[in-house]
This record gives C-alpha cells, structure tokens and sequence, in this order.
C-alpha cells in the first residue's frame, strides 16, 4: 500500500513524506527508557461483551528496545463453547482450550508475566476490561497505553488506525485474528508510533505533557520523555499551522462574481452524469437511475446557469446528495471556483466529506478537492484550543453512578 492512498485527502505533502520513512526509521532510533521493560499484549475471547463472553487466548511479550526477549501465550478454558464464528475467525477450536488453564489461572500467570510493568495493548479498554473482570485481574498492571488512541495523535493524517491497516501500510508483520500474531504486529507498529510523535511540531510533546497535571493520563510519561529530547521548544499553535498552509499553499481560486458568465455542462450533459454507464454509476456500480434525482440534478444546474433560486423538496430514497453535489462539482472544476455546501446535521456532513466526496474526487477529470468547515461550537478553533491546552477550559470526565 502506498502512503498516499493511506492518507485523508488534503494531507500535505511533508507529511506524506515523512509517514513515508517512519519504518525504515523505526529500524534504528532508540527511546531509552520507554522502551524497557514494556508489555505488548493482546486477548481473543468468545465475543465482544464482557458480560456475557470470556477469554480464550492471552498473548503478550516483553520487548526492550527493539527486540522481544519473552513471551507470554496461553489458551483459557471458558466455562461456555467457542461459537462457530469466533472460531472461523480466529481459528480457536473448543478442542484447543479443553486442556487450558482457567480464566483465573491464565490472568494470575499473566500478572507474573507483566509484573506491574505497563502494558500496550490495541484498543487497550477492550483487552483491559477482560482481564480485569477475572478474580485478580486489576493486579496485571496500573499502566495501560492505548496504541489505537496514540497513533491517532502520533498519525492523525491516517484514513485508518485499525491495527491491521498500519501494519501493512508500515511493512509490520501480519494481523490474523490471533492473540500471539497481532502481538507481533503491534510491536512492530508501537516503534513506529514512538518515531511518528517525534516528528510532530517542536515543543508540542512538552505542551502536551504539561497540560492538566491533575487529570490521570497514560501517555503523560511518554510525552515527557519524548519533550525531554528537545528541552526548551516551545509550541506554537498559530506558528504550526501557518507552517502547514505554506507548505501546502494551495491554487488561488477565482470569484465567482468576478465571472462573465459560469461555465456550466448542458442539460444532456447532466442527464449523462446519471445514465447507466455514467459518473455516478462508476462511483456506485448498482445504481440505478431515478427521474427524480435527475430532475433536481437539472434544476440546480439551471439555478447555477441563471443565478436564480431553487426551493426543492424531495422525498426519502431520491439520493438527493448526489442530485446537488455533481452540478456543483462540475462548477467548482469548469470555473476553478470554490463551492460552498451548507448542511443542516454534523450527519449529513459527515457523510458527504467520507463517503459521497471521496468517491466524486475520484471521478471527474483533474479531480476534486474538498474540506469540512464547522461553527465554533462544533469546531476546535486556534483561540479554543490554545486556552484548552493552557488550562483555562474546565476538563469533566464521566464518572460510573455507583
């Protein structure tokens, strides 16, 4: 997989380029002390609930820099049968775990194994839960790092941070539904997470350590380690992000008011669009063409055509997403304008930026950019998040009634 088909799209190209060498990088940079003596452990169980399903397989191991230098795997013996599916899944069959230790035996096994010392584990709130609702289970560690948490802040430009996907993106060894391969994986991938947060801005790791002292955080040792590295930086918001924009600056777009007259394709043109065979078949292979899309898709072509008003309501089931998204995008590409969409739900909006304009972008001939833009109140803007991290925000978290 290339990195430039594992980022979101409008991710500068720096960054590209620096995913790009993180695993190669990740080869030789050492981390000293976060490195030493940590657990990489991952679970399988007979389901997702914790109330009603149990472990069947624990596997962890030691590493110490870059090396693994002991393991811990174990199959458990549930008190209910593997169902079918978790078995096709993980290939764990009621015959492997007939001879396993029980859940309590394994956890207590397992206790010796980490000995207190921090455990990184993908999605660690799941495998955590696990073994903790085993008798002796909270004596496994204090210390658990979420690596799915972490790499959202050491990658954020991913599409994905499923374990699986970083893996292969990062030449990791192979994610197969088993305890002790995803173990590997993930080893592969902490390395790489660790070199990542060292390419984030200068002084952002000190920022990011000293921000709420009173608040419990796993990753707080980690961030002041790595701010250790660079004493003295100091963080800029503001400063970080005009770094992005000039390095990304992108193609000055012309106003539209300024035009003699907006570039528009015909009628048939857009009747095409909806055709069998045409843009929006390519983009859903089992659609389908409905009159009515297509007569909204012409009315808001003639409404761009003449500078006129369209008031349309439309039912559920027409696809009216699509009805207005293709004459807009074929007047943002044949004016080199920029085209504003205003949605009344954050729903709506999210599924035009994930679903229906990354499959637009890749249509229409020179592509097609596009960007969220959120209000205040539901976007975290440079004053917002500057007062957040100097602590001047009250933090709540959510605490269980009992």
């Amino acid at each position: 997989m290339l990195i430039e088909d594992a980022v979101s799209s409008g991710t500068p190209q720096f960054v590209i380029d620096s995913y790009a060498t993180l695993a190669e990088r990740a080869k030789t940079q050492s981390f000293g002390l976060i490195e030493e003596d940590v657990i990489v452990l991952d679970t399988e169980t007979t389901g997702l609930s914790v109330q009603d399903n149990e472990l069947i397989e624990i596997s962890a191991a030691r590493l110490s820099g870059r090396e693994i230098v002991d393991r811990f795997d174990t199959f458990v013996h549930p008190k209910q049968l593997i169902p079918a599916e978790i078995t096709e899944l993980t290939s764990i069959t009621n015959a492997d775990v007939a001879d396993a230790p029980s859940a309590a035996e394994a956890v207590a096994a397992l206790a010796d194994f980490v000995g207190g010392c921090p455990v990184i584990a993908h999605n660690a709130t799941f495998d955590r839960s696990f073994i903790e609702s085993v008798k002796g289970g909270v004596n496994v560690s204090d210390i658990w790092i979420d690596s799915l948490a972490l790499s959202r802040i050491a990658l954020p430009r991913l599409a994905s941070h499923k374990l699986s996907f970083m893996a292969d993106l990062f030449g990791c060894d192979s994610v197969s539904h088993r305890a002790n391969a995803d173990v590997d994986a993930l080893c592969g991938v902490w390395r790489v997470l660790l070199v990542a947060l060292t390419d984030l801005p200068q002084g952002l790791m000190a920022r990011l350590a000293d921000m709420h002292p009173d608040v419990p955080w796993s990753y707080r040792p980690i961030f002041s380690f790595l701010a250790g590295q660079n004493p003295g930086s100091i963080f800029s918001l503001s400063a970080a992000r005009a770094d992005v924009l000039k390095a990304d600056r992108a193609d000055d777009r012309v106003d539209a008011d300024e035009l003699p007259v907006l570039k528009m394709p015909s009628r048939e043109e857009i009747e095409a669009d909806y055709a069998p065979g045409g843009l929006v078949n390519r983009m859903y292979p089992t659609y389908e063409p409905r009159d009515e899309q297509i007569a909204m898709a012409l009315e808001v072509r003639d409404a761009l055509v003449t500078g006129t008003h369209r008031v349309i309501e439309a039912g559920t089931g027409v696809g009216k997403s699509m009805a207005y998204l293709v004459p807009f995008a074929e007047a943002a590409r044949r004016n080199n304008i920029t085209v504003g969409i205003a949605t009344k739900s954050n729903n709506l909006a999210d599924q035009l930026m994930y679903h229906e304009l990354p499959k637009l972008a890749e249509q229409p001939d020179g592509g097609l950019s596009f960007c969220a833009l959120k209000g205040y109140d539901h976007y975290p803007c440079l004053r917002k998040l500057e007062r957040m991290s100097r602590g001047q925000v009250e933090i709540t978290t959510k605490r269980d009634p009992a």
